[in-house]
């Protein structure tokens, strides 16, 4: 349809054919470009009740600072059903634009925008309220003891929030206790054993104060050993339906009229099954608080109030020996590793040596990468080249947000000349990365056998 008859449409009162004439001015399709028409045709487009329409004035409102107009017709899309627009009403509910921020308001909206399809999935939400506003869903869920939504909500954190060991413990505690309630035990214990081990690897690599690091280890080894008592509680409950059931069974036989042996035999097999699998979850959960007990004695040894919980888990595990037994073995060991090393001082002087020579080596050959750039033919040429394509990027940018519908064709030039740029730049930064490998090739050697000395002076005698 051409512009003369969307134009003779919209004046007839055409909602649609209104925001797409303010389409075709805004973009100058059919007509030559004029944003206060394009303005005025996706006000009159709005006011007539489209959403689309509605939804591009909140937009343009936003551009222009104009937040409380912007927000009142976000409202009214939002109103009339636009999953998006809900969306964007709840962000200036959390963020306060055009209307007092208000937690309960943005979550409900928030809500409603999702339930109704936005954010789509893989949608990247990434600002710090959005995560405030999903911690509070969880701790709502957790109250409500709605395991579902403690997960889901939870998960959706761990995407913006990877490395966060306290958010990595809630999703395999969460997932443990789901586990539980369906009765699949080996993912049960799986996902407590990876609770001594993923959230203490992300501890250790936020780098914790002291204070911190102590309270991240306890708030672990509080919420893992109260997953553990559920389950266990849970395994003792099944099996004592178990034992109950074959004392019901044998209690309801009859000496003058017992049951065939074939019965008798089930029972027997059946009450065996059970003791079996009772055993196995007792020696899941006591796997758990072995682990659990390691890695704490791992960072804190058997002194301080984690200490005290680290032999807690240990005797709680069952080895309520075993820790002094490892303590004797480890000085044991010490005594003969200093035992070994005294007799073989010469030994030692030699491969500590050859450690030495081996460790300058490779840090000639790092110093040779280093320099690898700077000798190679066209290298100074490069850098220009690196410049303009840094000054080709910043006068693309100053084109403007709208210039990918107001200046196309200066933009695609500009794309043409970096694109031309960084083809020159390539068989230059090939013949550097082609230099540097050849180098890195010779440090392999090297590395592996400085291995290979640490091994052999640090392995227990």
């Amino acid at each position: 349809m051409g512009f003369n008859e969307l134009h003779q449409r919209a004046q007839s009162g055409d909602a649609e054919a209104m925001r797409k004439v303010a389409m075709a001015y805004l973009k100058g399709e059919g007509v030559d470009q004029d944003l206060s028409k394009a303005i005025e045709w996706t006000d009159r487009a709005a006011e007539l009740g489209d959403v689309e329409a509605m939804s591009d004035m909140a937009s343009i409102y936003r551009k222009a600072k104009r937040n409380e107009d912007a927000f009142l017709w976000e409202e009214k899309a939002a109103n009339l059903g636009r999953a998006e627009s809900m969306y964007n009403l709840s962000v200036c509910y959390r963020d306060g634009l055009g209307v007092p921020a208000d937690r309960a308001k943005h979550l409900y909206w928030y809500e409603q925008g999702k339930a109704n399809g936005f954010p789509p999935a893989g949608y990247k939400e990434t600002s710090e309220l959005d995560i405030d506003s999903l911690l509070q869903l969880v701790r709502e869920a957790q109250e409500n003891r709605d395991l579902k939504a403690v997960l889901n909500y939870s998960k959706r954190i761990q995407v913006e929030m990877p490395d966060n060991w306290e958010i990595n413990l809630m999703v395999r505690l969460s997932k443990g206790a789901l586990y539980l309630q369906d009765g699949e035990w080996d993912k049960v214990f799986s996902e407590l054993r990876g609770c001594t081990v993923t959230p203490f690897e992300l501890i250790e690599k936020a780098s914790l104060s002291g204070k911190e690091y102590e309270a991240a280890v306890m708030h672990i080894y509080k919420h893992v050993t109260e997953a553990c008592e559920i389950a266990k509680k849970r395994a003792e409950a099944e099996y004592e339906e178990v034992r109950e059931a074959f004392s019901a069974s044998t209690e309801s036989h009859s000496y003058s009229n017992p049951p065939p042996t074939e019965v008798l035999k089930r029972e027997r097999e059946a009450f065996k099954e059970g003791q079996r699998v009772k055993g196995a979850r007792d020696a899941g959960i006591a796997e758990v608080y072995h682990l659990l007990s390691l890695r704490i004695l791992g960072c804190f040894g058997t002194d301080g109030k984690l200490g005290e919980c680290a032999l807690k888990a240990h005797i709680q595990a069952g080895y309520k020996y075993q820790e002094v037994w490892e303590r004797a073995r480890e000085v044991v060991a010490k005594g003969r590793y200093d035992e070994f090393w005294a007799a073989n001082q010469e030994l030692k002087a030699k491969l500590e040596s050859e450690k030495s020579n081996l460790q300058g080596e490779i840090a000639a050959h790092n110093a040779e990468i280093s320099a690898i750039p700077a000798r190679t033919e066209g290298y100074p040429h490069m850098v220009e080249l690196q410049k303009q394509v840094q000054n080709l990027t910043g006068q693309k940018k100053e084109l403007g947000f709208f210039s990918f519908i107001t200046k196309r064709n200066e933009r695609k030039e500009f794309n043409q000349q970096i694109d031309a740029v960084k083809a020159e730049i390539a068989p230059i930064q090939a013949r550097i990365d082609a230099a540097i490998a050849v180098v890195q090739a010779l440090i392999v050697p090297l590395a592996a056998r400085v291995t290979e000395i640490d091994n052999e002076l640090t392995k227990p005698r």
